[in-house]
């Protein structure tokens, strides 16, 4: 069984050093003078933007809250979602060896309470910067997240689609964790005609209707994920053009047939139909067609939940 608190660790001690996926969150916070807050790393020695890994069972809102009140003291409520900073040029290697593939999900932040005080476990120290004061050795994907918070984008930014090829990467995973609940990383596209209906495919893993979605590979962008499913299972070109949100937490519990648990974290893009032929592959999807929003067939839940809370929140990317 994955234990509820360090999930890290859990899984350090079945797969050693090699690469995995980590779903993070990174918390941007300014002051009254439009300074960012930065901590001062202890793994690293390096300066960087507040956050942490989602543990078992968490939201993300829940994971902000937690890693902000324990490195910097802080109590905060998240505001909007900056960007999402995943794929290969993100990836890091810690100094213990340990490698991951981040995908991290950086979100503003408001203060509520608190007073500012590093832990001195993974903040060494804390301090406002402003824009042209930023350290130079920032790693880059905080870098970019500061850029595109002060750029005060309309909408989360995320990496251009690169995807990989299917693979056994997860299979493999298996062999080494056993059927243990981890978290994967889901990415999913909600694509809408000129009426404004749902392109919905039939599953053939329960026979229930859902959105293009499928499992991130190593290699990939969110985005690159989103072009390969919907090629592979649907055999049409989808051009992602926004995040509508992302999303985790013990709703999206699963447990499969042949017994792997999971805790599904999911990014949802918006997305639209730019070539191909509709022609489901008869493997993992049986048919596919258009659906009115408010006259759904019979869904799997959490891909219910995820359409509607995209939907009520169209112009803002919801942070689940």
């Amino acid at each position: 069984m994955t234990p509820l608190l360090d999930y890290v660790k859990w899984m350090r001690e079945r797969v050693g050093h090699e690469k995995i996926f980590l779903l993070y969150v990174s918390v941007l916070v300014r002051d009254e003078q439009n300074r960012l807050l930065l901590q001062s790393r202890t793994d690293f020695e390096l300066w960087g933007i507040p956050g942490g890994i989602v543990e078992i069972g968490e939201t993300l809102e829940d994971t902000v809250r937690r890693e902000m009140r324990e490195e910097t003291g802080l109590n905060v409520e998240s505001q909007r979602m900056v960007g999402i900073y995943a794929g290969p040029q993100y990836d890091v290697i810690y100094p213990n060896g340990d490698q991951v593939q981040q995908v991290t999900i950086a979100v503003e932040a408001n203060i509520v309470s608190g007073a500012l005080h590093a832990d001195g476990i993974e903040s060494a120290d804390l301090a406002w910067f402003s824009q042209s004061e930023l350290p130079d050795n920032l790693f880059l994907w905080y870098q970019h997240m500061a850029r595109d918070l002060w750029a005060e984008n309309p909408s989360p930014t995320f990496e251009p689609p690169l995807a990989a090829k299917s693979g056994n990467w997860w299979m493999d995973l298996r062999q080494k964790i056993g059927q243990a609940r981890i978290i994967t990383i889901g990415i999913g596209a909600i694509v809408r005609n000129e009426k404004g209906q749902l392109l919905l495919g039939r599953r053939n893993d329960n026979n229930r209707y859902g959105m293009p979605a499928g499992l991130m590979e190593l290699g990939e962008t969110p985005s690159g994920t989103v072009v390969r499913e919907a090629m592979e299972e649907l055999g049409i070109t989808l051009t992602p053009t926004r995040v509508l949100g992302a999303f985790t937490g013990s709703f999206y519990f699963h447990e499969y047939a042949d017994g792997n648990q999971v805790q599904i974290a999911s990014i949802i893009f918006e997305a639209q139909w730019t070539g191909g032929e509709l022609a489901p592959d008869g493997v993992e999807c049986l048919d596919a067609d258009w659906f009115d929003a408010d006259n759904l067939p019979p869904m799997d839940p959490r891909h219910k939940r995820l359409i509607v809370s995209c939907l009520e929140s169209w112009n803002n990317a919801v942070i689940g």
